[in-house]
């Protein structure tokens, strides 16, 4: 699936450099998909699965002291809370994946930025929907966000 990923980025950016040309909104994209292709990679996982290697020393391995007991101070705890909530469509910061930070911040990022890229990708399927909202997307996907007060 991460080699997918990284091939379907690839040709992302592309594609979008051959139909928009330089046009400030599709060089930011690139520059986010190309920064989330970095991330993707770290720590020598040139296939892009290094998100799955931190998922299983957090799962697995119980490494990074957030499973009980609780090795990380309340300060970490509330910093990394903060970075994970940009996961929210409205947020502005969720495709900011160029910040610094440890693997559990780089992890939340890249979490926020697919997160966007795959709400994005919903928007787009709705709204060539042959009747605005009657789509799978505004049945289901976007009903959730909606129950929970999300804004899409």
């Amino acid at each position: 699936m991460w080699q997918h990923l990284m091939q379907f980025l690839i040709d992302l950016e592309a594609s979008i450099i051959r139909t928009l040309g330089t046009l400030p909104t599709a060089m930011r994209a690139v520059q986010i998909s190309t920064a989330l292709r970095g991330k993707l990679c770290q720590q020598g996982k040139s296939n892009g699965a290094w998100p799955s290697t931190i998922r299983n020393a957090i799962n697995y391995r119980h490494e990074f002291g957030i499973w009980y007991p609780y090795s990380q101070k309340q300060a970490f705890c509330d910093t990394i809370s903060a970075r994970m909530s940009r996961w929210r469509p409205s947020d502005s910061l969720g495709f900011d994946i160029t910040q610094g930070g440890d693997d559990l911040a780089i992890f939340a990022d890249i979490c926020n930025v697919l997160n966007h890229l795959l709400t994005a990708t919903l928007k787009d399927i709705s709204a060539r929907a042959p009747r605005c909202g009657s789509s799978f997307v505004d049945r289901f996907p976007f009903k959730l966000l909606r129950e929970r007060e999300v804004t899409i």
